[in-house]
C-alpha cells in the first residue's frame, strides 16, 4: 500500500477493494485502518467500494441439487471475527459460527445488528463478505445474526 496511495495521503482504490475482500496484507490493514477510522471521505469512499463489490459479487443461484459452492466451508463450531463496513464501525467482534445453510450463516455476536449491514467475517484465512439479514437477541450478551454471502476468498 505504501507506495499504492494517491495524492494527498488518501489510500488507493485497489487497497480499499482488496481490504473489503480480505485480500490487503496483513501489514497495510493496521495503516488503512487508522486512516479510514479518521478520515470521513475514505469511510464513504469505503463504504461505497463495499456496496460496489456486494453488488458485483452477487451470482444466480444454481439449479436445485447442483452444489456449486466456492465459498470456504466452515464448521458450525468454528469462531472468527466480524467487521461492519456499511455504516463503517471501527470495532472487530468475535463471533461464533451457528448454523450453516447454503447462501448464509448463522452467528452468536455480541452486538445486533441492522438489517442490510455490509459485514466482513474472517475465519483463519479465509474471507467472506456478506450483508446482515436479521439479528434476534439469544441472551443478554449475544446475538444471532444471519448473513446472507454475498463474496467469498479462502480455503476450501
Amino acid at each position: 500500500m505504501g507506495k499504492e496511495v494517491v495524492s494527498g495521503g488518501h489510500p488507493h482504490e485497489d487497497d480499499l477493494r482488496q481490504y473489503v475482500l480480505g485480500r490487503l496484507a496483513a501489514a497495510d490493514v493496521e495503516i488503512l485502518e487508522r486512516h479510514v477510522f479518521q478520515c470521513p471521505t475514505c469511510e464513504d469512499r469505503l463504504a461505497s467500494i463495499t456496496r460496489m463489490v456486494a453488488q458485483l459479487s452477487q451470482a444466480p443461484t444454481p439449479p436445485e441439487g447442483v452444489d456449486k459452492r466456492k465459498e470456504p466451508r466452515f464448521r458450525a463450531s468454528d469462531t472468527g471475527i466480524l467487521r461492519s463496513f456499511a455504516p463503517l464501525l471501527p470495532d472487530r467482534w468475535p463471533v461464533q459460527i451457528l448454523d450453516i445453510a447454503t447462501n448464509g450463516l448463522g452467528l452468536a455476536a455480541p452486538i445486533s445488528l441492522a438489517k442490510g449491514t455490509l459485514v466482513q467475517l474472517q475465519v483463519g484465512e479465509s474471507f467472506v463478505l456478506g450483508d446482515v439479514r436479521h439479528s434476534t437477541q439469544i441472551d443478554e450478551q449475544r446475538f444471532h445474526v444471519g448473513v446472507r454471502v454475498i463474496h467469498s476468498l479462502g480455503k476450501i
